[in-house]
């Protein structure tokens, strides 16, 4: 997949699309809307109950105005995946920060801050 869908990249995720991760459900409805980056999760190791035989790098979008959830699981050598886990100091899952998260920013501000979460704003 590498190369031809996906390719590598320096940052945090470590992998990104070749093309824009438009909505599928909001496309129906006549509307583009571009997908946001909710999560990549280094899974290295085999695991059945995510049904991964082997190593990847599952990322998710998510659509803000819909929020339709999307999964790709990109596959990739293994050191590589090792790389991207040692760039974020040994942590399998990388969140991007609230800023990233487009439209819905301000409404999860209002539930963190609700929650008692006093940091980044």
């Amino acid at each position: 997949m590498i190369g031809t869908t996906w390719k590598r990249d320096s940052g945090m995720t470590g992998h990104c699309p070749t093309w824009s991760v438009l909505c599928k459900f909001c496309a129906d409805r006549g509307e583009w809307t571009r997908m946001f980056l909710r999560y990549s999760l280094i899974i290295l190791g085999r695991s059945e109950a995510l049904c991964m035989s082997e190593p990847v790098n599952q990322i998710a979008f998510k659509c803000p105005e819909c929020a339709w959830v999307t999964r790709f699981n990109v596959t990739d050598d293994t050191e590589y995946l090792k790389e991207i886990v040692e760039r974020r100091k040994g942590r399998l899952l990388y969140l991007p920060p609230v800023e990233e998260w487009g439209k819905e920013n301000e409404e999860i501000a209002r539930q963190l801050a609700s929650l008692g979460y006093v940091g980044g704003r």
